[in-house]
């Protein structure tokens, strides 16, 4: 998973807007139930993953696929905005 999960950040970081939606496809809902789980309130979760995902566009190097799949990146970087967003 992680050479496919490589492959498509190589597109984001390409400008390849399908392969961001690919992404969001995929993972979107992942993202949101992580935010969600840990805000507890749905607006908030909702931008977190348009955060997180808007990173994934702006940058996309920030996931190093030996370290482990996207969707563990993405969810984690959701949790830690969330948290981020408490403790603020």
């Amino acid at each position: 998973m992680e050479a496919t999960d490589a492959l498509l950040v190589a597109r984001v970081a390409a400008g390849d807007e399908e392969a961001l939606a690919e992404a969001f496809d995929t993972l979107g809902s992942a993202v949101y139930r992580t935010a969600l789980y840990v805000l507890g309130d749905a607006m908030t979760a909702q931008d977190v993953t348009q955060e997180v995902f808007l990173d994934l566009w702006t940058a996309p190097r920030g996931y190093e696929a030996t370290r482990g799949s996207l969707r563990t990146y993405m969810t984690m970087r959701a949790r830690h905005s969330a948290l981020d967003l408490l403790r603020s």
